[in-house]
């Protein structure tokens, strides 16, 4: 305490605050006069607005055929339930479905990844359970990780791609 107080007896906190005071109103009206007063915003023209608008044009459009990838219908034994003793039956999926791409011309580039997206799907579904598959939200969820799987697979190795895979039609589904 002894550094803020003057040989009077006075001390420097009022003189200090009332300093950072003053930059802090300067700077704000400072600010104010600079957007208000000073910065002019530049005039829409336009000509302006045709360049923006070619340059729009001009980029590529988005392909918009898409097509539908078709997989055979497969067997996969899946997990008993956790609290299930190991005696009870064991249980399996048939699973047939269709993957809908976005782009018609990436058909034969996905396709050639049948096989090793087969493996992980196998992998995937299982890990899965009766209970899991057996409710909608576990439908649900499978697709979206069928979706993100192809996705994935067809994307390896690239930086912000977008993804080809939309959507999973299943076209047979049958659990016990």
């Amino acid at each position: 305490m002894a550094l803020l107080k003057d040989q009077s007896g006075n001390g420097k906190l009022p003189l200090i605050l009332g300093l950072v005071n003053t930059l802090a109103v300067l700077a704000v009206l400072g600010t104010m006069v600079y957007t208000r007063v000073i910065y002019k915003r530049p005039k829409i023209t336009e000509e302006q607005e045709r360049v923006e608008v070619a340059e729009k044009v001009a980029q590529p459009a988005a392909p918009t055929s898409k097509a539908l990838i078709k997989f055979d219908p497969f067997s996969v034994n899946i997990k008993s339930a956790e609290q299930a003793p190991a005696s009870t039956k064991l249980h399996y999926v048939n699973l047939g479905f269709s993957i809908e791409i976005r782009d018609a011309d990436q058909e034969e580039r996905a396709a050639s990844l049948k096989p090793k997206f087969m493996d992980h799907i196998i992998k995937l579904i299982g890990g899965m359970t009766l209970e899991d598959l057996n409710t909608v939200q576990g439908r649900y969820i499978l697709k979206t990780k069928i979706v993100g799987l192809m996705n994935a697979l067809v994307n390896e190795g690239q930086k912000k791609a977008e993804p080809l895979a939309t959507n999973v039609y299943f076209t047979e589904f049958m659990v016990q």
